[in-house]
């Protein structure tokens, strides 16, 4: 809207005036809602038997499920992580370095026809 604004498209932003209702709870979320960590490990353990041995579709899904519950990632972080930004010792804690998200479009609304653009 700003840059609208500056190219003398619009005089005022019209969305200043639009009043947006709050929540009225709070930011406490339902715990009802969460996975704990005992549904957590059930589910990286249900992922790991997806697909075939060779195809590594189930390790991946470990990987993925696993970022997003330990490291707090959202989808599209996960999916962007690669093997070259992770550093993760055999003892200690290990660094995960974020470089980029892949958003799924889908092949339709890309300009490479590529699920991720």
């Amino acid at each position: 809207m700003e840059y609208a604004i500056e190219c003398g498209y619009l005089e005022e932003n019209p969305l200043a005036r639009v009043k947006r209702a709050g929540s009225t709870k709070g930011d406490v979320v339902d715990s009802r809602v969460l996975v704990n960590a005992v549904q957590g490990e059930q589910l990286l353990t249900a992922v790991s038997y997806v697909g075939s041995v060779h195809r590594n579709r189930g390790r991946r899904l470990v990987a993925f499920f696993a970022c997003q519950m330990y490291a707090a990632m959202r989808p599209a972080e996960a999916v962007g992580l690669r093997e070259k930004d992770c550093y993760l010792p055999e003892k200690e804690l290990g660094t995960l370095t974020l470089k980029e998200t892949r958003p799924v479009s889908g092949k339709r609304w890309t300009d490479s026809g590529q699920r991720h653009d």
